[in-house]
């Protein structure tokens, strides 16, 4: 699951771009260390499903991207996904979806509130 969550962080990134997601984003974003992320990074490089490249604007950066079999991959699991979530609110109705939104809503700004104290 996080690698797939990393795949989809590194989706836009460019060897040309200026505005690429970084390692130390991804760390924190799935709040782990960068020994697990460059664990993490080497086996999505034997799948073939990334490329690590040297930042063509700062050589001293590295820069992750998708290979097209890492495209390939995240798109069907983008598909697994939203057909496995619309049998899920078909099947739990309208007001218990907007239920379900609202309390998913409120544990968001807990959350929030949490990290910020």
């Amino acid at each position: 699951m996080t690698e797939l969550v990393l795949m989809k962080g590194i989706a836009d990134n460019s060897t040309d771009s200026e505005n690429n997601i970084g390692l130390p984003d991804v760390r924190g974003y799935l709040s782990i260390s960068k020994a697990a992320v460059s664990q993490m990074l080497g086996t999505l490089e034997k799948k073939g499903y990334i490329n690590r490249d040297l930042d063509k604007n700062n050589r001293r950066n590295l820069v992750v991207t998708l290979t097209p079999k890492g495209r390939e991959i995240l798109k069907n699991k983008d598909n697994e996904f939203n057909d496995r979530l619309d049998k899920i609110i078909t099947h739990l109705g309208e007001d218990d979806v907007k239920q379900m939104i609202t309390i998913v809503n409120r544990m968001i700004e807990y959350t929030n509130k949490l990290n910020n104290e």
